[in-house]
């Protein structure tokens, strides 16, 4: 049933685009600072209160599915569903992608550059060349996030697994460094328990880039990069798949490709890792191993 599940929040994640903006991680974000001043009186107690925070959403999530399950299977479906499409994004990347594409064909400069905006999260490069090369970048590092890690852990452990991460990405948001309602404790033990949670999606990921890119030097690129590197590093799941996704993307690329044609090839490498794990999946469900 989660194969199935997964099928059908993807199939609504890619209609449901108008309905973007109910579903940002400031959701997440709003709950965790509501306990901001709770956290920040016992520091002392302060890493122990995030990973509580982070955790309470996944238990109830849990009890949910199973009394759901208990009245009704379809009910359980549906809430698994919801789920998917909560954590998924909160904006759809391929489609982000597309849109700044298409405005740079139109030669609209402002309509790409707030496209790239929106995927980017900060400003982009002002250069044409500068900016498609940071999308195609931050769209093979970004997506494990928005879509991957998701999956992971949806597969392994159900809508909990999914709330799971989704609350230890609002947790790192809400707490990064420079945010008013951060410290270091905070921000750093944000950082920690999202990064052991990215860690193993964003591993499968590297690797599907390198089976479905240039195996070669994304495999070599992967091999780089070990645990306690990518852990401790600031953003080190983003970092890793940045390099790994163009070491696999570089073989398949025409001597010379630049600009919006590099971007489209980044994205046709993130869809095939995509139908590589979906078919891995299915596989596995068919074996009987997943439900």
């Amino acid at each position: 049933m989660n194969l199935l599940a997964l099928l059908v929040g993807l199939l609504l994640d890619q209609g449901l685009r108008h309905l973007e903006k109910y579903r940002e991680r400031a959701i997440g974000i709003h709950v965790l600072r509501r306990f901001r001043r709770y956290v920040a009186a016992r520091q002392e107690h302060a890493v122990a209160l995030l990973v509580l925070l982070v955790l309470l959403p996944a238990v109830l999530a849990d009890l949910l599915v199973r009394g759901l399950t208990l009245l009704s299977p379809v009910l359980a479906f549906l809430f698994a569903v919801a789920v998917l499409v909560l954590t998924f994004g909160p904006r759809d990347a391929s489609h982000l992608v597309r849109r700044y594409v298409d405005a740079l064909e139109r030669h609209d400069d402002v309509e790409a550059h707030r496209a790239a905006r929106l995927l980017l999260e900060e400003a982009p490069p002002s250069a044409t060349q500068g900016c498609c090369d940071a999308v195609a970048e931050h769209l093979l590092a970004r997506v494990n996030e928005r879509l991957f890690a998701p999956i992971f852990w949806f597969t392994l452990l159900g809508p909990a697994g999914a709330i799971l991460f989704w609350a230890s990405r609002s947790a790192r948001s809400a707490y990064r460094p420079g945010t008013a309602d951060a410290t270091d404790t905070l921000a750093l033990a944000a950082r920690r328990i999202y990064g052991v949670l990215a860690w193993a999606p964003a591993f499968l990921l590297g690797l599907s880039y390198a089976f479905v890119g240039g195996f070669d030097t994304g495999w070599s690129t992967l091999r780089a990069h070990g645990f306690a590197r990518v852990l401790l590093a600031e953003d080190g799941t983003e970092r890793m798949l940045r390099t790994v996704g163009c070491a696999a993307l570089a073989p398949t690329l025409p001597a010379g490709v630049q600009g919006p044609e590099r971007v489209l090839a980044a994205r046709r490498l993130m869809h095939r890792a995509l139908f590589l794990w979906l078919a891995v999946l299915a596989v596995l469900t068919l074996a009987g191993w997943l439900f």
